[in-house]
């Protein structure tokens, strides 16, 4: 019999992957030494690993510690040596290692289970969905674990059937859990039979092996073999005659990995195995599992949440969770295929939704098409649902698994009332709920349904916009929130004009007006979609409409905010002023079609923060209408140029440049220089700035955040380039520029383009528009400027097909010498002595005023002016020409020596020497100043200027 069972485990297929989510609580572990941390598990049965309870991914690593670990592309997992600690324990060098480390697998994941799965297609055949179809239940002990409970097969028999069971907190039973959810069309019956005890240890089929179970489907194998032998007849469970069993479910004894057992325990899931194995003649194929016990800990008895879950699959329905690990939010608690079957520690799964009901064949939804005034009952008593599709007409096709046929339209949304009563007792809220479909065959096949976040196909349109598990109240409609109005769009933005308006929820029913339907016509039928105001601190906005329509009004409506700040409103063409306080309007023959301006007027700036109230729209007999506006402003900007003045104080070596306060004016940024014609140099900008302070370098300006510190330019870090539209623009240079050259890594951006344009002192003008192609890697690209241009700043773009591009390593070349003593020197003083300055040499300085404003470390806000008018002082000769004078550059980069222009011989050059006499390098001057390369730092060196020789 050992030799059977080996043939067929060598016999397994592959299919269509279903199984249960991981629970995903924190929950604290203690190490053998007695550490405690916190981690969380991911994924499911084809591909699950392990976090912190901040995202960092871990692993068990040496002495059987949980490490940092990282995931190759193929889902491998490997420690990295770094033990793993909580969030309010790590070390600030700890804390710089895991800002390094991705918290996002999904890219993986989808790898993964796609290399498991390399068949896509699933059963043929759909397990009867009406009637009391008997079903096969086997228990199953392993060689080192026997079931805790006592008398199993009596507990797992009324576990799954006994009407109206309630052991250990349960709702009642799987049976009647599929009876109150067909309203009686499916009422399953399941044989219990075992327990029987394999021959194997749990390990044999539940150890991992790159993240998923070895080998599950020997178990269902020889779990058959075992219930054979022991008289099991499975031609009873074959309802079609098709010569293959319905459906196979195994209780295994112990835990099960996605709630937090051993890693070598088997997770819950719903498979296939080869259909060459018979038993009564009857073949074996779909199988669905899971485990005695619940969580990790204890003796407690499973409920029935994970054997609903993975025998809704047997019936036919997909995961609505994300089966690639992503951590976008979809349908939650409030549904059996997504993390319902946890409900009450998963003893209370929920109702299936409508659009499970539809799907099988349980429930035909009313297409909504003319006006009225609806009221839906509660889900679980009425078995009701509406349906909206664009011009009101649907096939009334549910999709997969009962149709032949796609639904039509594809994408349409349902409206079903969940209370929270019965097996909807812990779902979080309760009212209507509105499920937008989007069908695709291939991803209900794939069981992908929800792995996109923007193109998810079975989604709940949240009221109050947050898809989030500590938000559950806030989803329905009205909700917690009262949100009393929805306009169904289709996810390309296209409005299917079918309001629904004054949605009310009272004694369980939710009603609502369609399309303006019912009697006392509501005054607020079209989508009033406000954007975030924007302007400066002191002026007005540019104003925004709300359209006020209503009919058969027997008193005033009045208009009013609820905070009454930073906003005012006024009646379109009515002559009257902006007000902030309370409007009452009075209708003309019942009627009223009005417009409403609303501008922001804020007095105070809100910087980074945004200015929040609402409208209020009340009538007597209506509800009241709720309009959020949003409104966000900065200071506006009263520092003024400032005005250099003559230098003081000169001597050889410095002098003290002077300038005017300027108004507003909390600091100066000053720059000095010399310059020398003839000859070039350029500027470099490498953005280390942005590394050390988090800040772009000076008057630079980016539309996005972030570095890339793993593939740069010459040194660390880089500016990615990820979202279409970023922009990134250089600060103002003001010296005539001859080309400029920057760095960029192509990072899967093939198709894209990077659009180059200068400012000439008046418009922005197109230099390169280059195209990134899918051959490029790392690119040294170079724009020649034409002679005598004018452009003193410059901007980028991308223009993105897919991917990102890498930004780094800009430089500038000047047309003639530019030697900076400083560069954008802050200053709070009017003054600032410049020292180690050359001889005789002529310098110019120019300031820029700042009202930058700090908050603790962050910068609240900073505007810089435009440079002032230039001043040159020119330092006293030298006494001694002969004497060579060196200092540092500005930027340390290097050294810069002074020549007197008397001393300047044809054919001389620049020897310089370490203290021991020996000649380290030399140095042909082409000017006064001339540049020292590079030296060894932290030594002495001598120089001398002779002829050669």
């Amino acid at each position: 019999m050992k030799k059977i069972a080996l043939i067929f485990s060598i016999l397994l297929s592959a299919g269509t992957l279903f199984s249960v989510p991981a629970l995903r609580d924190a929950r604290t572990v203690k190490e053998a030494d007695g550490k405690e941390l916190t981690i969380r598990l991911h994924g499911d049965e084809f591909f699950h690993y392990t976090t912190t309870e901040d995202g960092f991914l871990i692993a068990k690593g040496k002495n059987d510690f949980f490490e940092y670990a990282q995931m190759q592309p193929n889902g491998t997992i490997t420690t990295q040596g770094w033990r793993a600690n909580n969030a309010d324990k790590r070390t600030l060098k700890e804390k710089r290692f895991l800002k390094k480390q991705p918290t996002d697998f999904s890219v993986i994941a989808t790898t993964r289970r796609n290399t498991i799965a390399k068949s896509q297609s699933i059963s043929s055949k759909s397990f009867p969905l009406s009637g009391s179809p008997r079903s096969l239940v086997i228990l199953v002990e392993f060689k080192n674990k026997a079931f805790t409970v006592s008398s199993p097969q009596e507990k797992f028999t009324d576990l799954l059937n006994q009407e109206g069971y309630s052991a250990n907190g349960g709702t009642g039973s799987a049976r009647d859990y599929f009876r109150d959810n067909s309203c009686g069309k499916f009422v399953p019956l399941f044989d219990v039979v075992g327990p029987f005890k394999l021959d194997n240890d749990y390990a044999y089929y539940g150890g991992n092996v790159n993240n998923n179970d070895k080998n599950p489907r020997q178990m269902v194998v020889d779990a058959c073999i075992k219930a054979a032998e022991a008289g099991v007849k499975f031609s009873d469970y074959d309802s079609d005659n098709d010569g293959v069993v319905d459906n196979i479910f195994i209780y295994y004894a112990g835990y099960n990995e996605a709630e937090g057992g051993p890693d070598d325990t088997i997770w819950p899931h719903r498979w296939i195995v080869s259909t060459s194995i018979t038993f009564d003649g009857k073949r074996i194929k779909d199988y669905a599992c899971t485990s005695e016990l619940k969580g990790n800990s204890g003796g407690a008895m499973c409920g029935i949440g994970t054997f609903c879950h993975e025998f809704c699959h047997v019936l036919g329905l997909p995961d609505f969770y994300a089966t690639n690990g992503a951590k976008h939010g979809t349908l939650g608690s409030w549904d059996i295929m997504d993390y319902g079957p946890y409900n009450n520690q998963g003893r209370t799964p929920p109702f299936f939704s409508a659009y499970e009901r539809f799907a099988l064949g349980w429930l035909k939804p009313t297409i909504l098409k003319d006006p009225a005034y609806i009221t839906i009952d509660t889900l679980n008593t009425s078995n009701t649902a509406y349906l909206i599709a664009k011009d009101g007409i649907h096939n009334l096709c549910g999709g997969r698994p009962i149709w032949d046929v796609t639904p039509m339209p594809a994408e349409f949304f349902l409206l079903e009332n969940r209370q929270q009563n019965n097996w909807d007792r812990f779902i979080g809220g309760h009212g209507m709920l509105v499920f937008h479909i989007d069908y695709n065959k291939t991803n209900w096949n794939s069981n992908t349904v929800n792995n996109d976040p923007d193109n998810m196909g079975c989604d709940i349109i949240e009221a109050d916009g947050m898809a989030n598990k500590g938000t559950y109240a806030g989803d329905p409609f009205p909700g917690l929130f009262e949100k009393r109005f929805f306009f169904p769009k289709l996810k390309n933005g296209t409005d299917l004009n079918q309001p629904l308006t004054y949605i009310v929820e009272e004694n369980g029913l939710v009603s609502f007006r369609y399309k303006g339907g019912g009697e006392g016509y509501s005054f607020f039928d079209k989508e009033n979609d406000l954007k975030t105001f924007v302007t400066v601190a002191e002026t007005p906005s540019p104003s925004q409409e709300i359209v006020l329509i209503g009919k058969r009004l027997e008193t005033s409506y009045k208009i009013s905010f609820k905070n009454n700040t930073h906003f005012q409103f006024c009646l379109k063409n009515s002559g009257q002023d902006w007000i902030s306080t309370p409007l009452t309007v009075e209708p003309i023959d019942s009627t009223i079609q009005d417009t409403l301006l609303v501008r922001y007027f804020p007095m105070e700036a809100s910087f980074n923060a945004t200015h929040n109230d609402t409208i209020l729209i009340k009538c007597n007999l209506y509800t009241t209408l709720e309009v959020p506006i949003v409104g966000q402003s900065r200071r506006p900007i009263k520092v003024t140029v400032p005005v250099a003045t003559e230098a003081s104080d000169i001597t050889e070596n410095s002098f003290v440049a002077n300038w005017e306060a300027s108004n507003d004016a909390t600091g100066y940024y000053i720059s000095v220089y010399s310059e020398e014609e003839g000859q070039t140099n350029a500027l470099h900008e490498g953005f280390k700035i942005v590394l050390d302070k988090k800040e772009l370098p000076f008057e630079w300006e980016a539309t996005f955040d972030g570095i890339q510190t793993e593939k740069f330019g010459k040194d660390s870090p880089s500016l990615p380039f990820s979202n279409s539209s970023d922009t990134l623009i250089t600060e103002h240079y003001l010296f005539p520029i001859e080309k400029i050259e920057f760095w960029l890594y192509n990072f899967s951006s093939g198709g894209s383009h990077f659009k180059v344009e200068g400012f000439d002192g008046e418009t922005w003008q197109l230099l390169d528009d280059i195209e990134i192609k899918t051959i490029d890697r790392e690119m040294l690209k170079k724009v020649d400027l034409p002679t005598g241009n004018t452009y003193s700043r410059f901007r980028f773009t991308f223009v993105k097909n897919k991917g990102m591009l890498y930004f780094d390593d800009f430089t500038v070349y000047f047309s003639k010498k530019i030697n900076y003593v400083m560069r954008h020197k802050y200053v709070a003083e009017t003054h600032l002595e410049v020292k180690n300055l050359f001889p005789g040499t002529a310098y110019k300085y120019y300031v820029q005023a700042t009202d930058k404003t700090m908050v603790g470390d962050s910068v609240l806000y900073a505007n810089i002016t435009r440079t002032s008018n230039e001043i040159t002082a020119t330092t006293l000769s030298s006494d001694n020409p002969r004497t060579l004078m060196i200092r540092t550059k500005s930027d340390n980069s290097g050294y810069i020596v002074k020549i007197d222009e008397t001393q300047l011989i044809a054919e001389s050059l620049l020897y310089i020497y370490s203290v021991q006499g020996h000649l380290i390098t030399t140095v042909q001057p082409t000017g006064t100043i001339v540049d020292i390369p590079q030296l060894p730092p932290n030594n002495f060196y001598i120089i001398r200027y002779s002829k050669r020789g």
